[in-house]
């Protein structure tokens, strides 16, 4: 194989709880992740070097999650292989979808298969959340329960189509997850138990239901940053349920019926310079090969 392009699709925390403090300096959590159809576009082409270009100019270089990955799996599998990548951007950047974990996931799968390294799900999941928390589940996406740090991802059944409005404020957030944590404190940490409610329910093929819906950072984020309190208050009168973040947000998301339900809702909400909005519905996976060349 000589190239590989890919479709790697964004997430929603349908639940995100803190269940405490680790001695590693991490949380333990329980959150059930869901691929939604707003994408990235990788492509893969077999080179002599490592270089990475993206249609977002700013997210070029070495710090790009997708080429730390790539120098990763290089140096993991002791190789000097190396391919031209090129990243066209979709999902909104630092908006708490997993973009960059995304586009990190979507370079070991196409770089293994590129490299024919024939590295097993297994180690490439390893190597993944060496990468970030959120990476391993973007290896296969779709509708997940993940534990531990967010790293131990145990698939679920692919949830029935849902539609959601997703807004993301035009506001940037410095150190945005370290951030948000820091907000928490013990009076916010719970045991994971809608989490796993909502994955036992996923598991019988029950809907997905705006009452099973949280985020712990929705208690605290909008208080610290007063443009996402004031999207937040805009969806509330118009959404048919309150809003919740993506992630640590800044984006936010509403259950709607369907894609019209959605656009109309959208119609109602001011359109702003640098606001982002997105209907977006459940997807089966988070990664989609859209072409390979031999």
């Amino acid at each position: 194989m000589t190239a590989i392009t890919l479709r790697v699709y964004g997430k929603l925390n349908l639940t995100l709880e803190v269940l405490g403090r680790r001695a590693d300096g991490y949380h333990d959590v329980a959150t059930v992740l869901q691929s939604v159809s707003v994408s990235d576009t990788l492509a893969f082409r077999a080179a002599p070097s490592l270089t990475i270009q993206c249609s977002d100019r700013s997210l070029e270089g070495e710090a790009n999650l997708a080429h730390r990955a790539a120098l990763l799996l290089q140096q993991t599998k002791d190789v000097t292989l190396g391919a031209e990548i090129s990243i066209e951007k979709g999902i909104p950047v630092a908006s708490g979808m997993g973009g960059g974990s995304a586009d990190a996931a979507a370079t070991l799968f196409a770089l293994n298969r590129l490299w024919r390294l024939r590295t097993d799900d297994a180690a490439l999941a390893r190597i993944a959340a060496s990468l970030g928390s959120d990476v391993p589940f973007f290896l296969t996406g779709g509708t997940a329960l993940a534990t531990g740090r967010g790293e131990r991802v145990a698939r679920l059944p692919a949830a029935p189509e849902r539609w959601f409005l997703i807004v993301r404020p035009a506001v940037e957030i410095a150190n945005k997850t370290a951030r948000a944590y820091s907000y928490l404190n013990q009076s916010h940490w719970t045991t994971g138990k809608a989490s796993f409610q909502l994955a036992d329910a996923l598991r019988n093929r029950s809907p997905i239901r705006e009452t099973s819906l949280c985020n712990v950072f929705d208690a605290v984020v909008p208080g610290a940053y007063p443009e996402v309190a004031r999207w937040r208050s805009l969806l509330l009168d118009v959404a048919p349920s309150p809003p919740h973040l993506a992630g640590a947000g800044p984006s936010l998301y509403v259950p709607v019926v369907d894609k019209v339900e959605g656009e109309r809702i959208m119609a109602q909400l001011p359109q702003e310079d640098g606001v982002i909005m997105l209907v977006a519905r459940t997807v089966p996976r988070s990664i989609e090969v859209v072409s390979e060349e031999a």
